[in-house]
């Protein structure tokens, strides 16, 4: 096995010199692994490799560390394939290992994860999945190969058919070697897809569970008109995932629908920078408005959610300075988020937790106190329910916990 990885933009991290190794490289498996990475070691970025044993790259997170490593300082990627490789000595065979990895993980842990196992003088490809399923995670085949995803859309790149390609299933391990594929369905499913997949985080083209988050997030826009019917003189939309929801708030009522708000290439994301005052001075130099498309007129704002409120405020702010808004409303694709996630700090700061500290569940009324908070005439906020139905699945077979406060580790 050989490892490489670095920090930076993909472009910068895998450039010609790394592809044209890889190209080379006379190897029958790769995995790899982009994404945020708040750590400060290069140790704990994706994929982690035990030497020539076992390599990991996982999109999850351990909720429960297990007692031998709850205070260890290592990754929750390093945990489990430290938990494997023990395994692997203990029951002697490759499914045994994996099938008591996941059942021990099993209520401490969310994941879908592409490990890479030297095993017996053979290496096999093995994709495991959670019996909740929180993260999205599909595999892909064609005449050549065999590939996991964490997103459909990785599939799409790889121009794998779409008859050749499914979800892979909660509470699953597929173990891909010299061609065969086995599926070992090990745990009982328990599903709570990620409702925040839907949308914002997953691009939106991917397809989770048959359902596509573009659909989703269009569904929204309708509903949050139904719940509402506030007029604006032009809809605008947050690129890039808050353009949807405007696009089908803009259609079901029949107003305008402009490209009023540009992106800055140059400046990435700023929900993850800690410092509070390098985050505000980020976020204000994120977007710009076109004039021409909003001056003087009331300019409801398609938007994904609304975290700290660092973000819509400097929107605001800005439509007002720059573009000349006479009054600015936020479109929210997601209900008001009320409890952070299994990946955030507990006592991180949300706007409409904030807000709702009184115990109010009203989603205008949440709305409006946001709006005060944010300084902005009006912020259109859907109910729970909302996202559930435009979801199309069971509540109980979703993860709402970031608006709903229900955490599905307790179910």
């Amino acid at each position: 096995m050989a490892t490489y990885k670095d920090w930076g933009l993909f472009s910068d991290v895998m450039n010609k010199h790394i592809m044209r190794l890889l190209k080379q490289t006379k190897d029958e498996y790769v995995i790899g692994h982009s994404g945020d990475n708040l750590t400060e070691s290069i140790r704990h970025i994706d994929p982690f490799e035990i030497k020539d044993t076992v390599a990991i790259s996982m999109e999850g997170k351990i909720v429960k560390k297990p007692k031998d490593y709850a205070s260890n300082g290592m990754s929750d990627t390093e945990v489990v394939a430290s938990m494997l490789q023990y395994e692997l000595k203990d029951k002697n065979d490759l499914e045994k290992a994996v099938s008591s990895l996941m059942k021990e993980l099993d209520g401490k842990a969310y994941y879908s994860a592409a490990l890479l196992v030297n095993y017996d003088n053979e290496t096999t490809l093995v994709g495991i999945h959670d019996a909740m399923g929180i993260k999205p995670f599909a595999m892909g085949w064609d005449d050549k190969s065999v590939a996991f995803s964490s997103e459909t859309k990785g599939l799409d790149i790889l121009k794998i058919s779409q008859d050749n390609r499914h979800d892979v299933g909660f509470g699953k391990a597929i173990f891909v070697n010299d061609g065969e594929i086995e599926e070992l369905q090990v745990l009982n499913p328990k599903p709570a897809r990620c409702a925040f997949e839907y949308l914002y985080t997953a691009s939106p083209d991917a397809v989770i569970g048959g359902i596509t988050a573009y659909d989703v997030r269009k569904a929204m826009g309708r509903k949050l008109w139904e719940r509402y019917e506030k007029t604006f003189d032009v809809v605008v939309g947050v690129p890039d995932s808050g353009r949807t929801v405007a696009l089908g708030y803009a259609q079901a009522s029949k107003l305008p629908f402009e490209e009023g708000l540009l992106k800055n290439s140059y400046v990435g994301r700023t929900y993850n920078i800690p410092d509070p005052e390098k985050r505000e001075l980020r976020a204000s130099d994120k977007h710009n408005p076109i004039r021409s498309i909003i001056e003087g007129k009331r300019v409801g704002v398609g938007d994904d959610s609304i975290v700290r409120g660092t973000i819509t405020n400097a929107i605001g702010n800005t439509f007002r300075t720059i573009g000349g808004a006479k009054e600015v409303g936020y479109i929210i694709s997601a209900a008001g988020l009320i409890a952070p996630c299994h990946t955030d700090e507990p006592d991180k700061y949300l706007a409409a937790r904030e807000a709702s500290k009184d115990g109010c569940t009203d989603p205008a009324e949440l709305g409006r106190r946001v709006a005060e908070m944010i300084n902005v005439e009006y912020v259109l906020y859907p109910s729970v329910k909302d996202v559930v139905n435009a979801i199309g699945l069971p509540e109980c077979e979703l993860c709402t916990m970031c608006m709903s406060g229900k955490n599905p580790f307790d179910r």
